[in-house]
């Protein structure tokens, strides 16, 4: 949630836009360039200005093409999978972990390894840095949300979300939520069907996300609402172009319907008891509604409409990315498999009949969790972060100017032997508790959630959600075998398997 998506930066250059007619196409195309050609004018003219820091000592590198920087060579990498290709030939060129460049409009400086990362994390907490989103996302997502806020309001925002998103919450909807987990799977997984393991997870991504913020189960209501949040994920993936037709203009629509939704639903809970019985209510909103930070203070409404709308689209990223690649690491693993299949048998034999699932269950569920870490060790949900200087800061000798991009990867330490042994290597047991004990991980070596203060807060319902997909499938007795065994991994603008992983299931 905190970290500000590669993939979603990268729309803003290279998603198709999807207008009513040709004609509005192209006057969109011609607006974007304008607009792009002043923004980067007016950013050279300001403090970004990098003929103003001729005495001080950049990092080394290139600032590519004019304006456009070397923003298409970005591109290029990540279409091949990733953004390590760029990152490993200028890291070889320069001779230099850290390297300066532009991307996106931006003068940037691309940093690497545990000890950017706990550079990055102290320059936050000492208010040199700040988390840096997207404009046009934020204006989705909402100017409330937690990626957009800073200081004493995102201090309680993080108080309060620690607290509604952590194992005593998720205890009180844990059970419901293995219950849709198990119907989801009956649904879609039959014997001699052949289904899109991406489509499937994603429609589960969303709605167990939804149901248990706001409490909905009906299916018609659901629908509708996946389809509005369709919409807007495309619009976080298109260009940021407000014209009839528009992909922005579809995703703004789509955004003020789930608004309106959410706003009912604090309505109603807000109106009605808070507590039955003196027992907490199942729904995460009426928790989050409830709760308080240290000086007792309350989420105001506009917050609660826009936290809930992030959690929801992090929700679905999380769940959706690392359920798709762990399922293709199991299936290219069968003595994973195997492991899994004896976890489960176990942890179902000690449930009576129609038993729900509990918090204990998932946290039982030990080597599901090396397999979901590994996983995204390996297929980090968000490819990397975001940072802005506030001023001028100083890292390794190199002056970075105020007002520039720090950008740092998920992959420049998890796919690192100076971090990971053998890093391309799928091997859950580098996550199993025993083994940690005696092989530590580095700290800030293992960042898929994001670092510093604006890390992502929703490990633990990602953990629940993911882990009881996995659950539900295995004691199904489902295998699945791959239709497309050498499909590639598309980054443009979410990280996932570019054919949908489409897949024959057998029982």
């Amino acid at each position: 949630m905190d970290v500000a998506s590669v993939g979603t930066l990268v729309a803003l250059v290279y998603a198709r836009v999807d207008l009513f007619n040709a004609a509005a196409a192209i006057g969109c195309v011609v607006t974007f360039f304008i607009l792009m050609t002043v923004a980067a004018s007016l950013t050279r003219r300001t403090s970004l200005n990098i003929q103003g820091m001729q005495h001080a000592q950049l990092p080394p590198g290139s600032m590519g093409l004019l304006w456009l920087g070397e923003t298409l060579q970005f591109l290029s990498s990540l279409r091949q999978g990733g953004p390590t290709k760029f990152m490993r030939e200028r890291t070889l060129k320069f001779r230099s972990p850290i390297f300066k460049t532009s991307l996106f409009l931006h003068p940037a400086v691309v940093v690497q390894g545990a000890d950017a990362n706990r550079f990055l994390v102290n320059g936050e907490n000492r208010q040199e840095l700040r988390n840096s989103w997207p404009s046009f996302t934020l204006e989705l997502l909402g100017w409330n949300a937690p990626p957009a806020v800073h200081g004493a309001q995102h201090k309680r925002q993080r108080q309060i979300l620690s607290g509604c998103l952590g194992p005593g919450a998720l205890q009180r909807v844990v059970g419901r939520a293995g219950t849709m987990t198990q119907k989801h799977v009956e649904a879609w997984w039959k014997d001699g069907e052949r289904i899109s393991v991406v489509k499937s997870v994603r429609n589960y991504a969303f709605h167990v996300a939804f149901s248990l913020l706001l409490g909905i189960e009906e299916e018609p209501a659901l629908s509708e609402m996946e389809r509005q949040f369709r919409s807007l994920a495309e619009g976080l993936a298109g260009l940021p172009i407000n014209l009839p037709g528009s992909r922005f203009r579809k995703a703004i629509r789509a955004r003020d319907q789930l608004r309106r939704q959410i706003d009912s639903a604090i309505r109603q809970r807000q109106n009605s008891a808070a507590a039955v019985d003196g027992e907490v209510s199942e729904e995460l909103l009426s928790q989050l509604i409830l709760a308080r930070d240290e000086n007792g203070c309350a989420l105001s409404l506009e917050e609660l409409r826009d936290v809930t709308l992030t959690l929801i689209v992090a929700g679905y990223d999380t769940a959706a990315t690392t359920l798709t690649f762990a399922l293709k690491f199991i299936e290219e693993n069968p003595s994973c498999r195997y492991r899994l299949v004896q976890e489960h048998e176990g942890i179902a034999s000690q449930k009576s009949a129609g038993e729900r699932m509990s918090w204990a269950d998932i946290t039982n569920m030990r080597y599901t969790w090396a397999v979901l870490q590994e996983t995204m060790r390996l297929r980090a949900p968000a490819l990397g972060g975001v940072k802005e200087t506030l001023k001028d800061i100083q890292y390794n000798g190199y002056t970075i100017p105020r007002g520039w991009k720090i950008f740092y990867t998920m992959a420049a330490t998890h796919q690192n032997d100076e971090y990971f042994k053998n890093p391309s290597k799928f091997d859950p047991s580098r996550f199993e508790i025993g083994k940690l004990q005696k092989e530590r991980l580095q700290p800030l070596s293992y960042v898929p959630f994001g670092i510093g203060p604006h890390a992502c807060k929703g490990i633990d319902f990602a953990r629940m959600s993911t882990s009881l997909y996995i659950h539900h499938l295995i004691m199904a007795k489902h295998k699945w075998t791959s239709l497309e065994p050498n499909e590639k991994i598309s980054c443009l603008p979410m990280l996932t398997l570019a054919k949908g992983y489409p897949i024959l299931v057998s029982s």
